[in-house]
């Protein structure tokens, strides 16, 4: 059960930060990111836009590429997530069996002892019954040597 819960939340950690934003930096990161915005140079240099629409084409694709690696790589998480719940499952499965094996045998050996203390007390009212007839014959022998 702890397997599970933590590979949920494995899961939910994983895809949420491909979506999550920094919100604490350090100073060598501020360092690192260029605050003030670039010159497009490259709006001088871009292609002539042509008549037909072969121009747009290669963008609609990689769009798509983007879309669809990022699809794959949650289908890829999810298939993940749902091997690792696969796996606990096994292992949950694995000690039900164990669990039930050994019911089974504690359950045998319960009613073995059970009729085993059966048998002992059966055994001791038999022995207590030959103890009071040993008593009574002494009793008998007693009294019968008295009246001689």
């Amino acid at each position: 059960m702890k397997k599970i819960i933590m590979t949920l939340m494995a899961l939910a950690i994983f895809t949420g930060t491909s979506h999550a934003v920094p919100i604490f930096s350090t100073s060598s990161d501020a360092e690192k990111i260029d605050i003030e915005p670039t010159k497009t140079e490259t709006v001088k240099n871009a292609p002539k836009l042509k008549l037909n629409n072969d121009y747009f084409a290669p963008k609609a694709e990689k769009a798509e590429t983007n879309s669809s690696q990022y699809g794959e790589i949650q289908n890829n998480s999810y298939r993940s997530a749902i091997t690792n719940l696969d796996g606990a499952q096994v292992e949950l499965r694995e000690q039900l069996m164990d669990y039930k094996a050994k019911y089974t045998e504690a359950k045998t050996r319960y009613a073995a002892v059970k009729e085993e203390c059966r048998t002992y007390k059966k055994q001791i009212k038999a022995t207590e019954k030959k103890m009071k007839n040993i008593e009574k014959t002494k009793k008998q022998i007693a009294k019968n040597i008295q009246q001689l």
